[in-house]
């Protein structure tokens, strides 16, 4: 007896078991194509995520670098407030709206650098997303204070949770009597 060929001759085509290896192999690789690719889309979320933090961080950095650096002098603050003079028309006298305060506010489960004046005690948000551990500190202490740093510590969420992103200055006050 004779074996009987799989395909006649002068006929092509795949056999069934080439069919079958051919996509097994093609959804392995796509499977690992659509992995990469996911995760390729994940890193670049948290990039742009990171990057976004870090620039609301610097915007509000510079905006109260360049109010510190112009101020008169610290009349009081802690760790999560700061409060100085701002002398605006340089008459040397401190008015309601030359009062500058600002603070980091917890409410309602976010944290916010907010800024207010005595003249207008609602206060604005300045930045948002920040952690607890954003601080102020002087040297020396108010009312003496020459120089403050300023230290905003924002929150990008990642894939493995928020990760903190730091921004610190320190700020020399130039109007110091």
């Amino acid at each position: 007896m004779r074996a009987v060929p799989v395909r006649p001759p002068g006929e092509g085509g795949f056999s069934l078991v080439e069919l079958l290896v051919a996509v097994a192999l093609l959804a392995v690789i796509g499977s690992a194509t659509t992995g990469l690719v996911l995760s390729q889309i994940r890193a670049e979320r948290f990039a742009t995520e990171q990057r976004l933090a870090m620039d609301q961080a610097r915007v509000a950095l510079d905006r109260v670098r360049a109010e510190v650096r112009g101020s008169r002098q610290v009349l009081s603050g802690n760790a999560g407030t700061l409060r100085f003079w701002l002398d605006r028309n340089a008459d040397g006298v401190l008015q309601a709206d030359e009062d500058v305060s600002y603070g980091v506010v917890t409410a309602a489960g976010e944290t916010t650098l907010q800024r207010w004046t005595a003249a207008q005690p609602t206060r604005r948000v300045v930045a948002r997303r920040l952690s607890a551990a954003t601080v102020f500190s002087y040297a020396p202490l108010p009312p003496a204070t020459r120089v403050v740093t300023i230290s905003l510590e924002v929150q990008a969420q990642g894939a493995g949770g928020p990760t903190p992103l730091r921004a610190t200055d320190r700020v020399r006050l130039r109007n110091v009597d």
